[in-house]
């Protein structure tokens, strides 16, 4: 089966990790090693398997960063005298919402007012948090590591 791939990959697409198996587990099958061929196919499955398997970590995580809405946000209005909890649903372009350290920040924007380190890791995967001041851009789903 894997000489097939490897094959069918070769004039479409160029020496890629297809025809590399191929070549791997087939040279020893030719040879009459047949042990070194056993071992190339298990490492070309256990890669295949490891692929799969951080694909599908990946698309659960993001998965989750997505569906991370709070329930209710709390808004400041444009003159600053006002701070109201509304629904997270309700939010529009334009309001300023007001977060505290540890707080996840729910939408994309921009500092209005303030400082903060950001921990961006779960976006970016920067693991140092961040210094965000007025006019920096924020990401939602990172949180809010201080101020």
């Amino acid at each position: 089966m894997f000489w097939v791939w490897g094959i069918r990959a070769l004039p479409d697409t160029g020496i890629k990790v297809e025809v590399l198996d191929a070549m791997a587990i087939g040279l020893p099958v030719l040879r009459g090693e047949f042990a070194t061929a056993n071992f190339a196919r298990f490492l070309s499955e256990l890669g295949s398997w490891i692929e799969a398997s951080t694909a599908r970590r990946s698309d659960n995580l993001l998965e989750k960063l997505l569906q991370a809405e709070p329930d209710r946000v709390w808004i400041e209005s444009a003159e600053g005298r006002q701070v109201a909890e509304v629904p997270y649903h309700t939010l529009k372009g334009g309001e300023w919402v007001v977060i505290g350290s540890g707080q996840l920040i729910p939408v994309d924007g921009a500092v209005v007012s303030g400082m903060a380190t950001v921990n961006q890791a779960s976006v970016t995967g920067e693991s140092l948090p961040i210094p965000k001041v007025q006019g920096d851009l924020i990401l939602s789903g990172t949180m809010v590591h201080e101020g």
